[in-house]
């Protein structure tokens, strides 16, 4: 069974358009739901090694990263109601916010550890964002 913390190995795959023949990197071919973070956040790392990645391989949705390109799949996240579009991270790339039901989460990438920042009974909450400080 998979989890939190498990891996997967590479699913990379360097494609060719037939039309412009420009390079496409394909990063995950699991026959489930993988997209990146919402469009106003960055998938990458500050280093640019590292993309996170939502994915249900497991049924729900769950945060994953991936080292670029062609690196080892991690699952990040474990459990139900976790806003698919909701992952922001840090201006270090150490930390990863999300939303699960009516409270906004810190997901340490390191150990994994996950902190409830806030809970907002009876809300639900859409994607994370941090201000300009951090």
């Amino acid at each position: 069974m998979q989890g939190k913390g498990s891996c997967w190995p590479s699913e990379y795959q360097r494609l060719s358009d037939d039309k412009t023949g420009a390079v496409v990197h394909q990063l995950t071919q699991h026959p489930s739901i993988n997209h990146n973070l919402y469009f106003l956040n960055r998938s990458f790392t500050p280093d640019g090694r590292t993309v996170i990645l939502t994915s249900y391989r497991d049924g729900d949705p769950n945060l994953f990263e991936l080292a670029f390109p062609d690196g080892q799949i991690r699952q990040l996240t474990e459990g139900p109601q976790l806003h698919p579009f909701s992952a922001c991270l840090s201006q270090s790339g150490e930390a990863v916010y999300f939303t699960r039901a009516g409270s906004i989460w810190k997901l340490t990438r390191t150990s994994l550890e996950e902190t409830c920042l806030a809970t907002f009974e009876g809300s639900q909450l859409g994607e994370c964002n941090l201000s300009h400080t951090g």
